[in-house]
């Protein structure tokens, strides 16, 4: 039993981790159904999971119900420092759960409890109790209370100001430097990050242009340069033979390829591994279901020849004091878990070869790029006479 916990908690902090891992996450739990139906459960969850990612974006990690990571953690009821432990497997700062039950006190109400837990110092920081009627909890009714709930218990922060640069030279083609490090060339559109820069413009056959900006929060800076053609009689031979991409354009993007296919390799070595442990789960709970089916002490119900039909999770209550049958239950979770997993390692493996390949493809045309448009001249002066002048001609 224990291994199966850890298996369990393994595929959640795989999926988290393959998901986000951002600064400030809040992992979003599934409400726990106490004295009320799973469906209606299951519709608050899903309302509070669309809410919050609505408006966290990035940072909402949607993880599995509560009533799941305290089996798997071993948490009694809600206690904060067991449940942080959840936190930290989702990699969330913050944790939101609760529950539903049905009110002693008035008909056809349900009492909503949710949590937020600050992970880090496992606290319940804030929380919602509110008795709603069950029609309240419907359709587009339930969505707005569920942004209420959100609000109340995660006020939404202040969204980052965008800052780009838009620059561009004439002619165009010019090599961008910031700060001394070369990001591209002309025209070149890109985030920037609010300060003070220094930028470098570099052409052949141009003189080098220097310009310094200041960019505050929220701007957006956009620059259009015209660089200063060399007097012929300054151009240096040394200008003309350097290349004007005098390293190879296409290595970042190479070892950029180099790193994904790392990657991908690991992670499918990985979903071997989650792969090997679903397989060992179903041949386990296959033995438990004939093992259920042999020790039946009365006729099957209906119910029950449905369950043997189309096993799933949840048993027919009749079949709940069985110790096979809760074996069963929890292998069954378990599985799902694992199965889940390592479909997306497998995903994910996927996607890094694919990237790979692209970005080797990226490298190998901009040296090829880089490698047509490198040409090293020579300058020489030749005098040129005629009967009625005298002059120099450049010839390269």
């Amino acid at each position: 039993m224990r291994m199966r916990r850890v298996l369990c908690g393994l595929g959640l902090v795989l999926l988290s981790s393959a998901a986000r891992a951002d600064t400030g996450a809040v992992g979003v739990l599934g409400v726990e159904a106490v004295g009320v139906g799973d469906d209606l459960a299951a519709a608050v969850s899903g309302a509070l999971r669309k809410v919050a990612t609505k408006a966290l974006g990035a940072r909402a990690l949607i993880g599995k119900d509560l009533i799941e990571l305290k089996f798997v953690f071993g948490c009694d009821g809600e206690e904060p420092t067991c449940l942080a432990q959840a936190g930290h497997s989702l990699g969330a700062e913050k944790l939101m759960y609760g529950s539903l039950r049905r009110s002693k006190k008035q008909r056809d109400a349900i009492v909503v409890d949710l949590k937020l837990l600050d992970v880090v110092h496992a606290v319940v920081s804030k929380s919602v109790h509110q008795v709603v009627l069950r029609t309240a909890l419907t359709g587009p009714a339930l969505d707005d209370q569920a942004a209420r709930w959100l609000d109340t218990l995660l006020p939404p922060p202040p969204g980052p100001k965008p800052v780009s640069l838009k620059l561009d030279t004439q002619p165009h083609g010019a090599q961008v430097s910031i700060d001394g490090v070369a990001v591209g060339v002309t025209p070149l559109f890109r985030p920037i990050t609010p300060g003070s820069h220094v930028l470098s413009l570099e052409h052949a056959g141009f003189v080098t242009a220097q310009k310094n900006i200041s960019v505050a929060a929220g701007d957006n800076v956009a620059l259009d340069v015209v660089l200063e053609a060399l007097p012929v009689g300054v151009v240096k031979r040394d200008d003309l033979a350097r290349p004007v991409h005098a390293r190879a354009p296409g290595r970042p993007a190479k070892w950029a390829a180099l790193g994904m296919l790392i990657g991908a390799v690991a992670t499918g070595a990985a979903a071997l591994g989650t792969w090997r442990a679903y397989v060992d789960l179903q041949d386990s709970t296959h033995r438990q279901l004939d093992d259920i089916a042999a020790h039946l002490t009365a006729a099957p119900t209906d119910a029950d020849r449905a369950f043997f039909a189309a096993p799933g999770c949840t048993p027919p209550s009749g079949l709940s004091s069985s110790t096979s049958i809760a074996m069963f239950s929890s292998d069954c979770r378990c599985g799902q878990t694992v199965a889940t997993t390592t479909a997306a390692l497998w995903g994910v493996s996927g996607a890094l070869a694919a990237s790979s390949a692209i970005a080797f493809g990226i490298g190998v045309g901009l040296d090829k790029k880089a490698h047509a448009s490198t040409k090293t001249g020579r300058l020489e002066l030749v005098p040129l006479l005629t009967p009625s002048s005298a002059s120099l001609q450049l010839h390269f």
